[in-house]
């Protein structure tokens, strides 16, 4: 199971990249000898790149049973081993006796925050069922 992050977010990279290439490309077309056409160029293959693993990652994912959270340092946590989950400013921290994961309801897409909080670990921890 993938929690993948709102199209919205998405939508913002993709636009963000597609403005900074196009600067770049138009300052080299206009032979603009400045180092600003170089950077340009570097912000919008910089954001290319984000909104790629942003949309091939996603925010979290779920495999045999481990909660895998993060793009480049990773944080791990069972959800067999949970023992308790935690509401602080709008984020949602699942706790085990090792690990401590922070996830944010507002990044993820609600089908798949939906089928998330069904899990039925997830279920018996948390009696409020935060679905709104």
């Amino acid at each position: 199971m993938k929690l993948r992050y709102k199209k919205k977010k998405l939508i913002i990279y993709a636009v963000i990249a597609i403005v900074w290439s196009l600067l770049g490309i138009i300052s080299f077309i206009e032979n603009e000898n400045n180092f600003m056409k170089y950077s340009y160029l570097v912000l919008g293959v910089v954001h290319i790149i984000i909104f790629i693993l942003y949309q091939h990652q996603g925010y979290a994912k779920i495999t045999n049973g481990v909660l895998i959270v993060g793009e480049l340092k990773k944080k791990r946590i069972s959800i067999d081993q949970l023992i308790e989950i935690k509401h602080v400013a709008g984020d949602f921290v699942l706790v085990s006796e090792t690990n401590k994961v922070s996830l944010s309801k507002d990044q993820v897409r609600e089908e798949d925050w939906k089928e998330f909080i069904a899990i039925p670990k997830i279920k018996t921890l948390d009696p409020h069922q935060y679905n709104s």
